[in-house]
């Protein structure tokens, strides 16, 4: 849907969530920082064409500063939350 921005109408935002390997994962559902597949969706992202807002949860962060130009760096909150 990212690559065609096939989306319904009347969308606000997106948040996109990490899986973690905890519970049912497992590593074989593990994609890695130079897997295509996770450049080609945050170039995707890095176009920044698309109607609605993008959302993703902090353990994005080093993806986003690493792979995307075009996000303004301000609008990153690095906070994770530790016991």
């Amino acid at each position: 849907m990212l690559r065609t921005n096939d989306f319904p109408k009347g969308i606000n935002v997106i948040i996109f969530l990490l899986h973690k390997l905890i519970g049912l994962g497992t590593i074989e559902n593990v994609l890695h920082f130079d897997d295509p597949k996770v450049q080609e969706f945050f170039s995707i992202i890095n176009q920044n064409q698309f109607s609605f807002k993008i959302g993703f949860d902090s353990c994005s962060v080093p993806a986003l500063i690493n792979i995307t130009r075009h996000i303004n760096i301000n609008s990153l909150d690095t906070y994770e939350s530790g016991h």
